[in-house]
């Protein structure tokens, strides 16, 4: 039930240019998909290239590879995307801020199976405020 409520979650938010459903602020996270693909598209994108050079990562830790994200957010987002960030209930690995807005949450795991990822999406909604609709 987690995975299929995750997956409607990104299906239907601001940051998939994709989506469907409701209407969507016009913000310049979407305004033009070809040069700006979005957050959640850059995060797919690194995370391919780590899959694809396995060897220039496997030595890093957590906070090294978050970093390794963080570069490519703040080179599209203009250094708006911080890690380790005070939201809500903790500090989420990753928040891109626009003005007032949290636009994008996310956390940094190794994989440890379903009962990790149910885990880790219960971590990462403890971070939500009832403003971040589209978490």
């Amino acid at each position: 039930m987690v995975k299929r409520a995750t997956t409607d979650v990104l299906r239907n938010s601001d940051l998939n240019p994709h989506g469907c459903g409701g209407l969507r602020q016009k913000n310049r996270f979407l305004e033009d998909e070809l040069s700006n693909p979005g957050a959640l598209k850059i995060m797919q994108d690194m995370a391919l290239v780590m899959e694809r050079s396995p060897e220039a990562f496997k030595s890093m830790d957590e906070e090294a590879l978050r970093q390794h994200f963080l570069v490519q957010l703040n080179a599209q987002f203009e250094g708006k995307a911080t890690g380790e960030t005070f939201n809500m209930g903790g500090k989420t690995d990753i928040l891109l801020r626009e003005a007032d807005r949290n636009a994008f949450i996310a956390e940094c795991k190794f994989w440890k199976g379903p009962k990790g990822f149910g885990e880790a999406i219960d971590q990462l909604l403890g971070y939500a405020s009832w403003r971040d609709s589209k978490t």
